[in-house]
Order: structure tokens, then C-alpha cells, then sequence
């Protein structure tokens, strides 16, 4: 078969191919003599080609090859060298649909080929560097999906549309890339032209588009394996409500319903699958609903339902069993006060005589009994990403009380300074670890137990150095609660001892922390600044006024200690300046040996 006939037959095949699709109108030429392109594709509106209807019209190459053998057509891909300088001219018109026909004795053929678009040529362009030609991948078209040709023309209109003159080149490094895609307002694919969008998306590349100011860049050019979405949907047994949302998640062979943690249904195989996961709450809330499921046999999404009339427990006896100690867990934290999730993904073997010990008190009243003799005291007990802050009494024997430590806080707890013995809460044992970590912290009774005691002496000096603690914690966690606690034990020493200047600048930094200071709470601060002697004292109230020459200049008046121990406190954190208190230690604090 010399080059004129091959190319004439390929040509034939091709037209005849696009013939049959009723939208596709083409001028495709034989021995076509113009430079990169043997004529273009055109896509209508309706199977009338009138100018009014026509959507638009593609550039396209044609190439033929001779393949010796039948066994040669077998192939659903190909890779053929195109010339680098074709690359450039596709790329200057928004690319060109390349076809390749393989012909075997004239009658056996097939045919094959590449949408190439700007940002497909681009990325090649790249890779070829100074090279002549590069190889590219083609696949095979069916020629008997009319639709599918037609569907495939409209795609490459739509994408050459977003991607002409709008291509970004991603790096090649991650973190690079997370820069640019971080200047995008969303992200979109587009496929038109079908209505089963998802079929196309499964077996064809499909391109990522970031949009900023309303146009569209191409990004990416994905395989999608896994298509979801999260949608409000009810799901309920028996009018019970157990779900608000459902994500749908779309394969090539299976659509699931996905909502909790725990569940998926498959309606390819309309099963449930089940898998422990979550938090202690979620998991609760699925064996509430695998309960249900198993005396109703059937779930409600909306207005779907699914039946499930052969659902079964593997064991009903260990199902009961786990649903009586998850029942018994979430009664005993409750009962010790725990305001946080309990996370069960992180329980581990050593968790186990700990949560045991915490059933036990719940259900006998806080009643333990040991194997060995315990030594009463405050302590805090572990349970995976949980800190319980609990006090232990002794009853008799081996027999020991166990409740939160807010529960009934001591009154026999002292201090000790030189000659002097002063009344204080046990709370004052508390450290900025604790304030970030316990799990059952009720700032209610910690601040009636810190206020029951009177400021004095070294009783004073100890609150202040639970509040910078708190401080401390609050800017590392940023807990409204524990910041609201933090303000309110600050205004509690103002109100008994508002002459302190320390306890004014700390009632200050906790405010600032919520808001900006007003009128009269800045000249409370212009007080000190004006009065005050002590350089640490004028240097903080210059930090809360915002103040950076007076920051500055008292800054530079403290000795080397004293820019030591003023580094530890947490008013630093406010500066507007934070590269005068820079801290080389690995905490976020400089800690005072």
C-alpha cells in the first residue's frame, strides 16, 4: 500500500466514522498540504448545521500507519512520536484533536487519538526540552459510540475555552505547589455534553481548574478514582433520627452511602459495611444504630429507604457485651465530670485497668476496692487523649473513694514560708500542662475554691502564678473557658488588692486578650506607666498599650536577669514586637532555672 492510498484510506475510515454522529459536521482533507493540521471537526447545537447553531470547531491532525498483522489492532492504547514544532502551533490555537489510524489489508482498521490541550502540550514542551520529536500516549476510539465522539468533541471545546492563554506550569516541588494553590478562590472539573458525567469522569483524564476572580486556570490533569460529596440528609430507623448529613461516594462499580464514621452502603451490593472508628460519642451512636437496624431491618436516607431483612450480628452475646461497657464508659465520665471526647482510636492495652477502675467508681458510687493499699491523694489518671484530675480518699481496708478532684475539694491544704503557715486552695498544685491536658476541669468550682481563701503573703504570689500559668495555657490551647476563668480570678485579685499594680497589668493582659482595651482601662495603664518605678512594670503596660517606643526603651533598661524572667511571662505574647522577646527555647515560654 504506497503513502497516497494509506492516507486516503485513513482519511475515508475517519470521515466516515464522524458521519455517523448527527451534531458533527467535518472538512477533513486527503494529502492535505497544510503545516500541522489536515482540516477541523465542527459540533452543532442540532443536526440542522445552520451558523446559529454551531458550538464550535476544532483543528485536527491526521496520521496513518501500516500495522503488518491483525493481532496489531488489538491494542486499546498506542504511543506515536509527534513533532516538537506541531506541539507549538497546537499550542498558539488552543490545541488539536490528533488522530492516528492503524490500517491492516485496507478493511481492518482502527482508530486512535489525543485531545491535546494547552496545559497537556505544556507540560510536554517541557519534557522535550531540545528535542526534535516526543512520544505521546493515544486511545482508541469507538468508533460506535457516537455519543461518546460527540461527548469528547464537546469536552475538548470546553477545556481549550479555560485553558487558552490561562495555563499555569506547577512546580514540581509540594510545598511550591501549596503556595499557588492557595491563591485560588475553588476548584472545579468540567465535563459537558453527557447525562452520566461520572461514567465519562471514570474512564477518561479529566482536568482540575482553580478559579480566582471568575476565571478559570487549568491545574491538573487527574484520573479520578473516587468521587464524594457531602449532602444534608436525614438517615432514621423508625422515624429516629440518627444522621443529619450523608457523603456519597461514587466508583466506577459502586455508588456508597457514607454517614457517621462507621457505616457505608454499598447499592451495588445493597450491604452494609461496618467499622469501628471515632470518638466515643460516635461509636455510641452507631451501636445505637446497628440496634435499631437489627429489630427494623430497614434504614431511611431521605426518601430513600434500604432493607436490610438479612442484617445479623456475628455475636449478639459480644454485642451486648460491648454495648453495656460503652454505656457504663460514657455514665462514668460523665460522672467524673469529663467536658471532652473520649478518643478511642488512641486506647491502648495500658488504658484498659484505668477504664476499668473508672466503671467500677461510677457504678458503686465511687467505691473502689484495691488489691493493695493506696496512699490518699490528688492525683490524675490517663485514658487515651483524656486527663482526669481525681481525689482518692481512703474508707477502710482496701476500700477507697474516688471523685473528680472539683467534685469536694480539701480544706486542709497549706503553705509553708519561713515561719508563716497560710490557708490555701489545693488548686494551687495546679501547672500550665494541667490547664491545656485535665479533661473534667469545672472552672466553676476552681474559682470558688481559689476565691475561699484570703490574699496574703505568699497565698498571693501563688495565684499569681496560677494565672500566669493559666495565661500561659490559654495562648497555647485558645480556650474561651479557660480564659474567661482567667479573667475572672484576675478581677477577683483586683477587687481584694486593687492597688497591686501586678494584679491591674494581669487583669489587663487577660482583657486584651478578648478585646481592646477602652478608654478608661488605658489610662489605668498610663497610671503605672507614670508612677511606677519598676522597669518590668512601665515595660508591660507599654506591651498592652501598644506602646512600641516605651517597649523599647524599658526593654533596654533591664539587666540581663531581669530580661530573663520577664521573657517567662506570658504579656509577651502580646507584643507587637515579638522579635524583641525572640526565645531560642523550644517552648514557647523561656523556662527560669
Amino acid at each position: 500500500m504506497n503513502t497516497n492510498k494509506l492516507e486516503q484510506s485513513s482519511v475515508t475510515k475517519l470521515r466516515d466514522c464522524l458521519d455517523r454522529c448527527i451534531h458533527v459536521e467535518h472538512d477533513i482533507k486527503e494529502n492535505d498540504k497544510t503545516p500541522s493540521w489536515d482540516g477541523e471537526i465542527r459540533i452543532y447545537r442540532s443536526p440542522e448545521f445552520k451558523v446559529g447553531m454551531l458550538i464550535g470547531a476544532a483543528r485536527t491532525q491526521v496520521k496513518a500507519q501500516k500495522v503488518a498483522t491483525f493481532l496489531e489492532l488489538s491494542a486499546k492504547t498506542i504511543k506515536r512520536p509527534v513533532r516538537v514544532d506541531d506541539l507549538r502551533n497546537y499550542i498558539n490555537e488552543g490545541g488539536t484533536i490528533y488522530f492516528v489510524i492503524h490500517i491492516h489489508n485496507f478493511d481492518c482498521y482502527k482508530i486512535y487519538y489525543n485531545a491535546l490541550l494547552p496545559l497537556d502540550i505544556s507540560n510536554w514542551l517541557k519534557i522535550a526540552g531540545t528535542q526534535n520529536t516526543i512520544t505521546l500516549p493515544f486511545e482508541e476510539l469507538p468508533i460506535a459510540d457516537n455519543q461518546y465522539i460527540e461527548q469528547m468533541i464537546l469536552n475538548f471545546l470546553n477545556d481549550r475555552k479555560k485553558q487558552f492563554s490561562t495555563v499555569v506550569m506547577l512546580p514540581e516541588d509540594d510545598k511550591e505547589k501549596a503556595i499557588i494553590f492557595s491563591k485560588f478562590d475553588q476548584f472545579s472539573f468540567g465535563v459537558v455534553g453527557t447525562s452520566e458525567p461520572f461514567d465519562y469522569m471514570f474512564k477518561h483524564p479529566i482536568y482540575l481548574y482553580g478559579d480566582i476572580q471568575n476565571i478559570k486556570v487549568p491545574l491538573h490533569k487527574v484520573q479520578a478514582e473516587v468521587i464524594s460529596t457531602t449532602l444534608p440528609m436525614p438517615v432514621t430507623i423508625c422515624g429516629v433520627q440518627y444522621y443529619t448529613e450523608v457523603t456519597i461516594e461514587k466508583s466506577i462499580d459502586d455508588e456508597l452511602f457514607c454517614f457517621g464514621e462507621c457505616f457505608k452502603i454499598s447499592t451495588a451490593t445493597n450491604k452494609i459495611h461496618f467499622k469501628e472508628s471515632g470518638d466515643l460519642e460516635c461509636r455510641w451512636k452507631a451501636l445505637n444504630f446497628i440496634k435499631a437496624l437489627k429489630e427494623q431491618k430497614q434504614i431511611h436516607i431521605e426518601e430513600s429507604y434500604f432493607q436490610f431483612d438479612d442484617f445479623q450480628l456475628d455475636s449478639q452475646q459480644q454485642f451486648d457485651s460491648y454495648f453495656e461497657k460503652s454505656s457504663n464508659l460514657r455514665n462514668a465520665l460523665l460522672y467524673f465530670g469529663t467536658n471532652q471526647l473520649l478518643n478511642c482510636d488512641l486506647i491502648q492495652e495500658s488504658d484498659n485497668k484505668n477504664i476499668e477502675i473508672l466503671i467500677s467508681a461510677y457504678k458503686n458510687k465511687g467505691q473502689v476496692t484495691f488489691n493493695e493499699s493506696m496512699k490518699p491523694s490528688y492525683c490524675c489518671l490517663e485514658v487515651a487523649n483524656l486527663k482526669l484530675f481525681l481525689n482518692i480518699t481512703h474508707i477502710n481496708g482496701f476500700t477507697y473513694k474516688i471523685e473528680s478532684a472539683f467534685r469536694s475539694p480539701s480544706n486542709n491544704c497549706e503553705l509553708h514560708h519561713n515561719d508563716s503557715i497560710v490557708p490555701c486552695s489545693i488548686f494551687c498544685i495546679l501547672k500550665q500542662e494541667d490547664f491545656q491536658l485535665i479533661s473534667n476541669m469545672d472552672y466553676s468550682a476552681f474559682l470558688a475554691d481559689l476565691k475561699k481563701y484570703p490574699l496574703q503573703g505568699i497565698y498571693t504570689d501563688k495565684l499569681v502564678g496560677v494565672l500566669l500559668d493559666m495565661l500561659r495555657a490559654y495562648d497555647i490551647t485558645k480556650n474561651d473557658d479557660l480564659l474567661d476563668a482567667c479573667g475572672a480570678l484576675a478581677k477577683h485579685m483586683v477587687d481584694e488588692d486593687g492597688a497591686s499594680p501586678i494584679h491591674v497589668l494581669n487583669y489587663l493582659q487577660c482583657t486584651k486578650r478578648k478585646r481592646r482595651l477602652d478608654v478608661v482601662e488605658k489610662q489605668m495603664l498610663y497610671r503605672i506607666r507614670d508612677a511606677e518605678t519598676n522597669a518590668s512594670h512601665k515595660l508591660a503596660a507599654g506591651i498592652l498599650l501598644e506602646n512600641q517606643s516605651d517597649v523599647q526603651y524599658y526593654l533596654s533598661c533591664l539587666t540581663d536577669d531581669e530580661k530573663k524572667e520577664f521573657l517567662a511571662f506570658p504579656i509577651t505574647a502580646l507584643s507587637g514586637e515579638p522579635s524583641l522577646f525572640k526565645n531560642d527555647s523550644p517552648n514557647p515560654y523561656m523556662k527560669i532555672e
